[in-house]
């Protein structure tokens, strides 16, 4: 029997408002994945968001540069075991995959271009390789936008490139492959024959040149089953998704082993749910038990229904003319002939979808703190309403002072706290008051 997890990687150009983040969301709905790594996101600072459906990880230090960032679904979030920020172009994600809970350790990495300096290139790949050796488990898996050609495979390099190589070997060619010499990788995109035009990741601006500058490595290329580019993905991008399927093996003669999706209720449906059974009890407590079941399976029903269609309340705010901009878009995006008129106007219909996704969102946004405020005369429903992200805490500093990531440990040092806390017993002191310190005349009745 076997689990299958979609990882893959993907250089965005930018990610860096929360418009932007809903346009990725919504291009990936078509979309095969359970982990994203992803390059050049350009957010800043370092944080790890919980937004219902996805666990959101980025982490950013120069304002509009680099970065780097994971996408998890929802249905692995249990199995994190933390996050850690090398640097900006270096992160990772350590998980225990199900169904046998094995520790992964998935990096992904923006490296620099072709045009930095020697010293540049260096720095990077001596602390990513710091970075395997520090942090990272036995099953590995180092990903995302290398900016490297690994040209074709010479003699001897049959251990960590497949045949199917492509381009010609450039300086950061070079030290990909030593990196991949130095811990027994293998370049998964160079196992798989590809057609030539379902190899490259990036086209330049121009569309003359095309390159395969992404690659995913490993050491556990036999988990691994057909790494491929993804095609017409509806975002205004110059790179490609590289994507590859994780195949754990269980040995086990059970039902296949699938990770249920948990649909978490936010504070909005919480609300919603518990007006309902207020309206419910109140409607019944004179109906008869045959009746209050009836109209209590009927509350199901609708409730459930109601939960489906606002499933994904993080576009709910998006109004018809703009999608049907994405559609347009989408449309010119999947024309195999991309002339220069072609992706004129995609870059046109790009910064309107921008424009539009940035105004739907203030509009909404105003709307319901108006509806709020004429309701109850405040706002304090309204921020629960529009709460679209819960913040994990990122570390926590335990009894020996040493700093914890890791989900398992940060949830022991906070519950140690709280079990010590609401142990102590305080006894409530009496104020004495001395003959200096008389009742004021002006207290007296």
């Amino acid at each position: 029997m076997a689990n299958k997890i979609h990882i893959a990687t993907y250089n965005t150009l930018s990610l860096r408002t929360n418009e932007s983040l809903t346009e990725l969301i919504l291009a990936l709905e078509n979309v095969k994945w359970s982990i994203l790594g992803l390059s050049e996101v350009r957010r800043v600072g370092e944080s790890i968001e919980d937004h219902g459906h996805f666990i959101f990880y980025y982490k950013g230090e120069t304002p509009g540069l680099y970065g780097t960032e994971f996408l998890i679904k929802n249905e692995l979030k249990p199995f994190i075991d933390e996050f850690i920020g090398v640097s900006e172009r270096i992160v990772i994600l350590n998980i225990k995959l199900p169904p046998k809970n094995d520790r992964w350790s998935i990096v992904q990495v923006y490296s620099p271009t072709e045009q930095s300096t020697r010293t540049e290139i260096d720095i990077f790949y001596s602390m990513l390789q710091d970075a395997i050796i520090k942090h990272s488990h036995n099953n590995l898996v180092v990903m995302g936008d290398f900016n490297a050609r690994t040209g074709a495979r010479g003699d001897g390099e049959q251990m960590i490139l497949g045949p199917y190589c492509s381009g010609k070997r450039t300086r950061n060619g070079e030290k990909l492959v030593q990196l991949a010499y130095e811990n027994n990788f293998k370049v998964l995109n160079t196992l798989y024959r590809k057609r030539e035009n379902n190899r490259w990741t990036w086209i330049s601006p121009d569309g003359h040149h095309k390159n395969e500058i992404d690659h995913i490595l490993t050491n556990k290329s036999k988990d691994f089953r057909d790494c491929r580019v993804l095609n017409n993905i509806n975002f205004n991008n110059n790179h490609r998704m590289l994507r590859d399927k994780l195949q754990i093996n269980t040995l086990n003669k059970d039902r296949p082993f699938k990770v249920k999706q948990t649909n978490s209720l936010t504070l909005e449906s919480t609300d919603s749910l518990k007006g309902k059974l207020e309206q419910f009890i109140e409607k019944t407590k004179d109906l008869d038990i045959q009746s209050k079941y009836n109209k209590f399976e009927e509350l199901l029903y609708t409730t459930k229904k109601d939960k489906m269609e606002s499933r994904n309340n993080r576009t709910k705010w998006i109004i018809n003319k703009t999608k049907e901009l994405i559609r347009s878009r989408a449309d010119l995006i999947s024309n195999p002939e991309k002339t220069k008129t072609i992706r004129k106007d995609i870059a046109n219909l790009s910064n309107k979808i921008k424009t539009h996704m940035r105004k739907d969102r203030q509009r909404y946004r105003l709307e319901q703190l108006e509806k709020c405020i004429q309701r109850t005369g405040g706002t304090k429903k309204a921020a629960k309403l529009l709460l679209e992200k819960r913040d994990w805490i990122p570390n926590l500093i335990n009894k020996n002072h040493k700093c914890e990531k890791r989900r398992p440990e940060i949830i022991l040092i906070a519950t140690q706290f709280f079990e010590e806390l609401y142990s102590r017993k305080y006894t409530a002191q009496t104020a004495i008051l001395t003959g200096g310190n008389e009742v004021p005349d002006i207290i007296h009745e």
